[in-house]
């Protein structure tokens, strides 16, 4: 249990935050102040917590996650009943390497899950650059996703075949899914930096696709953060994916 977080006053300037109801804003306040919560940000929080900590019904609780998990205020996982503060390191990094070792070991404890993946990529990030912080094993989270996004037996030849079909794609058969969870995202730009990221640190993905997932999602998140919104501009019937390459049709 944290014994404090920390809020930032820009919040009530957040569009994404304005926008909730009173009651969701509660509700997201609960999320980041509770005493559940932990020092990576992403820590066990079933529905009966909630329940039992508001006094609310589970109706109300199930309508609010999805509510903040809609907004990409937070991030949910209802099978392993996890919650993910997007961006918590920003505002409550760790202090120094015995407080990184902390949140490494409470990153280590968590169910294999999306959510783990993305909170050990966002300490990575900060780990990279400071001295005598560890470094978490990103390669060794596995997670669920389709059966049409993940292999079910992985070699070293199938990681080989793996990258060299991911190379060679243009990535078109993902079109809708960036429309609908990345729009913001230029995907070819993504599986560059993905391929650059995986080349520098000699790491394979067991499935290139759906690591890109959710990298284009954590960016996503980010470019939200940022301020992005889509564009007023119609779309080009005839490439109407074109915002996503950056192609002649953008």
């Amino acid at each position: 249990m944290r014994e404090f977080s920390k809020v930032s006053p820009r919040i009530w300037e957040s569009s994404k935050f304005e926008k909730l109801s009173d009651k969701d804003k509660l509700l997201y306040f609960y999320i980041i102040t509770n005493h559940h919560n932990n020092s990576c940000g992403c820590y066990r929080l079933p529905y009966g917590y909630i329940v039992d900590d508001l006094g609310w019904e589970k109706k109300s609780v199930q309508s609010g996650i999805d509510t903040l998990c809609d907004t990409v205020l937070i991030g949910y996982d209802l099978s392993e009943k996890l919650v993910r503060i997007p961006n918590h390191f920003t505002f409550n990094p760790p202090q120094n390497p015995k407080h990184a070792m902390k949140v490494f070991r409470e990153i280590e404890l968590l169910p294999d899950s999306e959510l783990k993946y993305l909170v050990a990529n966002d300490y990575n990030v900060l780990a990279e650059d400071k001295e005598g912080w560890k470094i978490y094993p990103i390669d060794t989270v596995y997670y669920t996703v389709s059966a049409q996004d993940l292999d079910k037996t992985y070699t070293k030849t199938d990681t080989k075949t793996a990258l060299q079909r991911f190379t060679e794609s243009d990535l078109s058969e993902l079109n809708e899914w960036f429309s609908k969870h990345a729009p913001s995202v230029n995907k070819l730009k993504l599986k560059d930096k993905l391929l650059d990221w995986c080349s520098a640190k000699g790491k394979p993905y067991k499935n290139y696709f759906a690591a890109l997932k959710i990298w284009a999602k954590d960016e996503h998140e980010k470019n939200l953060v940022k301020g992005w919104q889509p564009s007023k501009t119609p779309v080009n019937r005839l490439d109407p994916y074109a915002h996503l390459t950056g192609g002649p049709n953008a």
